[in-house]
């Protein structure tokens, strides 16, 4: 059976008497979610944890940050974590968000080693998404029924909902008023 110092001789041998230094390999690590973490605990009980490595709250796109922490542990993924008096959360493997061409719009690869024609994101037709987005916001949301097609942001539905109601008040009465029965004050 061959130990680390008769392997090392060999090998110091075979190199002329040069030093040699041996780095022993990192444990593998596994990158997760940890689910339903109450966003106001603190994240020191999980960093508590013998096997936990790295740790961070999942954001939202909004900037708020979720029930969800991201976390590197060391070998494979359990399927929960006990974390004594703080509870028992369940996990689930992490998987990166695919890499994307905004050039083709296809999966794989990016717009710089795209070789393929470029392709409209809102329309699919083969021409620049500036072009579709620049008519998109010339274009005044007047009612419900484009703003489900096209879609748009709360804030400027409140705003095209505000205009829309000072426009009929504007105008005499509101929709919402021709709609409702009148009541009959007798007394």
């Amino acid at each position: 059976m061959h130990t680390l110092s008769t392997f090392s001789r060999t090998l110091r041998s075979k190199l002329n008497g040069k030093p040699i230094s041996f780095i022993p390999p990192q444990p593998p690590t596994t990158s997760a979610i940890l689910l339903h973490y109450p966003i106001a605990m603190p994240l020191q009980p999980l960093l508590n944890h013998p096997k936990v490595i790295e740790v961070k709250h999942c954001i939202h796109s909004s900037g708020i940050p979720t029930m969800q922490i991201q976390f590197t542990i060391t070998g494979p993924l359990p399927p929960y974590l006990k974390l004594g008096n703080w509870g028992t959360f369940y996990t689930r493997p992490y998987s990166k968000e695919p890499l994307r061409c905004f050039k083709c719009q296809r999966f794989g690869h990016h717009k710089a080693h795209c070789h393929q024609p470029e392709v409209c994101a809102v329309c699919s037709s083969p021409h620049a998404t500036e072009v579709c987005l620049k008519k998109l916001k010339e274009q005044q949301p007047t009612t419900a029924k484009w703003i489900t097609k096209h879609g748009t942001g709360i804030v400027q539905l409140e705003e095209i909902w505000y205009k829309l109601g000072r426009r009929n008040k504007q105008h005499g009465s509101s929709q919402t008023s021709q709609h409702l029965p009148q009541q009959n004050n007798k007394t």
